[in-house]
């Protein structure tokens, strides 16, 4: 009874303290959005980036969807009153996120930052399991994941690229991405239920929760940020590679699986380790790209349709962003100053927490071996992702220079950094180093961050003014070169009867006679009453995008000028 009721304690006392180890880790996280909240207002961002943007596409997304135009992909009253396909291109996950907040009342800007908050949040969760999982060290997983959330370019995507709401979620699923991945590979072999001398599918029992599990947080990544889980999927295939192979060659795999049946000795048993979870591995990513499906299959598919080609030329090229010897800002307070790119780097503290995980993992010669991998070879490959070493890869690989900025891979390297600070957990004194490591990397990410922010309320936040923000910063739609205007729209418009004369729903006749009404206008569908009296050339104050139709009195006409008979 003495024996069951000390290790009844023992258990209580190690949940108990890893309870405390998750509060503190989600606490911390909310320290490093406390910056958000420090003034009333939205955070006013300049540097790559402008944080009204997102007051637009929340406010647009929040019209689309009230108008029952659902899944969004049309901006109703961007483009000074036009239109624009915003939605049909960019993930639009992080603005659903966002929006939500607002069905349950929150104005706009507090939306946004909740949305962000939330985000800080999810991230730190994500990679303290994942530390906890793989380094069984609740301090270290504490490092690491404060490591993560205080990652120069994890915070810069909000303090300094405020626009890039989507991108900062993303940064949030990578761990919990390959948090899925993992458990695929802690599966007993045996629950796969295949007949040893079968090698066949029927009597195969699926790991549904893990399936579904690594499928929901992938499509969240790719309905998060396209680009992100473009450059991302590499690594994921990575480490579902580096598990197989482990599996392959560890010997519980021998050991769980039954003995060979006579007269087969050259059954493939020591195969099924690792190809059974690489199977469902594969079948998860599979539906993952079914749920993202109605988002990228447009994307891309329609891709021709818009002006895509600024996306990656002049300053967007990706060989103007490079970083050499200038990767690392050699200073302890990081500096968000964005002017020359010098916020887009690593951090000096984030860059010697990293080299001394690294001394640990590598003097550790225990089990582990393909996270150690990993997560070495992770750090490496996406550091030389951001140096004119890859330059080749940047030319050939197809849509890698849709990235625009090499600089971007400092999500994974931030990620993976993290991730190596695990090993100061083999280091001496290491409870005794953590809490200073943890320390000085608030400091270093919060000690010099100066924020600005936006006396705004949702009176501020209307179509009409936000039309006026885009005539003023000259951004259509939020997005800086217009690249999602139709091909057919050349020169772009920079203003429209609405913005000059407060005309926003005035048909242009081009001749003849007629009289327009608007009598309904929602954001894909619009009804006019036009009285003709001579036969006329009407054009309708709607950008044109292929798919719109057109009819008079029930008839089909085609779209573009729309001749109206008396």
């Amino acid at each position: 009874m003495t024996r069951l009721s000390g290790r009844a304690s023992r258990l209580a006392s190690r949940v108990f303290r890893m309870n405390w180890f998750w509060a503190a880790a989600l606490l911390l996280a909310v320290v490093a959005a406390l910056p958000l909240l420090a003034e009333p207002g939205l955070l006013n961002t300049r540097g790559g980036g402008d944080s009204p943007f997102l007051l637009q596409r929340l406010q647009q997304l929040e019209t689309a969807v009230r108008d029952g135009h659902f899944p969004v992909r049309w901006m109703p009253d961007a483009n000074y009153g036009y239109g624009y396909p915003f939605y049909n291109y960019y993930a639009p996950l992080s603005i659903y996120i966002t929006a939500v907040f607002r069905l349950f009342g929150f104005s706009y800007v507090r939306a946004i930052q909740l949305s962000q908050v939330t985000a800080f949040v999810v991230a730190a969760a994500g990679m303290f399991a994942l530390a906890r999982r793989w380094w069984r060290n609740e301090w270290v997983a504490l490092v690491t994941a404060v490591a993560y959330t205080i990652a120069p370019f994890h915070m810069v995507n909000v303090y300094v690229r405020g626009d890039s709401l989507a991108e900062f979620w993303a940064m949030a699923w990578y761990p919990w991405v390959i948090l899925a991945a993992d458990g695929m590979f802690r599966i007993p072999y045996a629950a796969f239920r295949v007949p040893y001398s079968k090698w066949r599918i029927p009597g195969f029992t699926l790991p549904r929760r893990q399936i579904v599990a690594l499928a929901l947080v992938y499509a969240a990544l790719i309905l998060s940020h396209n680009i992100s889980a473009l450059i991302f999927s590499p690594f994921l295939l990575f480490y579902l590679l580096l598990k197989a192979y482990a599996a392959y060659r560890h010997p519980y795999a021998e050991k769980r699986e039954p003995a060979p049946e006579q007269g087969n000795p050259q059954s493939p048993r020591s195969l099924r380790a690792p190809l059974f979870p690489l199977f469902a591995s594969a079948l998860a990513l599979l539906l993952a790209l079914a749920l993202a499906a109605w988002f990228f299959v447009p994307a891309l598919a329609e891709k021709g349709l818009a002006q895509l080609g600024p996306v990656t030329e002049g300053y967007f090229h990706f060989s103007n962003h490079f970083r050499g010897w200038d990767l690392v800002q050699w200073r302890l307070l990081f500096d968000y100053n964005p002017d020359g790119g010098n916020a887009f780097r690593m951090g000096a503290v984030q860059a010697g927490t990293a080299v001394l995980g690294l001394v640990g993992l590598l003097a550790q010669k225990r089990k582990g071996a393909g996270n150690k991998l990993f997560v070495v070879g992770s750090l490496l490959v996406a550091t030389v992702m951001i140096t004119p070493l890859s330059r080749w890869l940047w030319e050939y690989l197809p849509l890698l220079d849709f990235t625009q900025f090499p600089w971007r891979f400092l999500s994974i390297q931030a990620f993976a950094a993290a991730l190596a600070a695990g090993g100061i957990g083999n280091l001496p004194r290491q409870r005794w180093l953590v809490p200073g490591i943890i320390a000085l990397l608030l400091l270093s990410g919060l000690g010099g961050l100066q924020t600005d922010h936006l006396l705004l309320t949702d009176k501020d936040v209307t179509a009409e003014k936000l039309a006026q923000y885009e005539w003023f910063t000259g951004n259509i739609g939020t997005t800086i070169s217009a690249e999602y205007l139709p091909q057919t729209v050349q020169p772009r418009p920079y203003t429209s009867p609405w913005l000059e004369r407060d005309e926003r729903d005035r048909v242009q006749v081009l001749n003849g006679r007629a009289t327009t009404t608007l009598v309904e206008r929602q954001t894909t569908r619009q009804i006019w009453q036009l009285d003709v009296t001579e036969a006329a050339t009407l054009v309708l104050p709607t950008l044109y995008w292929p798919g719109w139709r057109a009819e008079v009195d029930g008839k089909r006409w085609r779209y573009g000028r729309l001749r109206a008979a008396a």
